[in-house]
């Protein structure tokens, strides 16, 4: 009956590798892409001759190969958690600068703000609030059944003129703003999966 394979890690040692032959293989493995042979007998004071039969014997190639991918597929892991913490941690300062924003605003008094501060205080609000809901920064607003809309020249207007035009044009504004988000599909918050794994390298010297 022939005896169960044991799986053995790509850059482990085989059951039959001496010690020696095993060294020879780790300095060709952790030689990276360019890894050759030659170069590694070089270095260990070995004859290529025998590191050809050490390799052919014991598989160097497929193990460098099966050692390659997973060290690829570790590096990838390890990006996308890098990205995700990154995105987590965005997102952790975009909330506490917008608490502290939040905290800011409602300690304004709208009577103390200039319709000029309130006109940019909107297209500011207004803009954060079309990224959110990803909708288009341009919006084309016509009057009644697509007609052309009156333009008032602002500069003609005193201060509370100016102030009743702006409150009219927020009440506009957020209508249409309701309207997309009620025809809008609800939005699906992305869920991460997957844990970075580490990896330690020793460096093996030949002996």
């Amino acid at each position: 009956m022939t005896e169960p394979t044991t799986y053995v890690e790509p850059g482990e040692q085989l059951p039959d590798e001496t010690g020696k032959a095993y060294a020879a293989f780790r300095a060709y493995l952790e030689a990276g892409p360019g890894r050759s042979v030659v170069k590694v007998a070089a270095e260990c004071n070995k004859s290529a001759s025998l590191l050809h039969r050490w390799s052919s014997r014991h598989r160097w190639q497929a193990r460098v190969e099966a050692w390659d991918a997973a060290m690829r597929r570790t590096y990838d892991e390890e990006l996308r958690e890098a990205r995700r913490e990154s995105a987590r941690r965005h997102l952790r300062v975009a909330r506490e600068a917008l608490r502290k924003v939040e905290e800011r605003l409602n300690g304004l008094d709208a009577a103390d703000l200039s319709p000029s501060d309130l006109t940019r205080l909107w297209d500011v609000a207004a803009k954060i609030e079309r990224d959110v809901l990803g909708e288009p920064h341009r919006v084309t607003i016509s009057g009644p059944e697509g007609g052309p809309i009156p333009v008032t020249d602002v500069a003609t207007l005193d201060d509370e003129a100016r102030r009743d035009r702006l409150a009219a044009l927020r009440r506009e504004i957020d209508t249409r703003l309701e309207e997309a988000r009620a025809a809008a599909e609800p939005l699906s918050p992305p869920t991460t999966t997957g844990a970075a794994h580490t990896h330690r390298e020793d460096t093996w010297p030949c002996r």
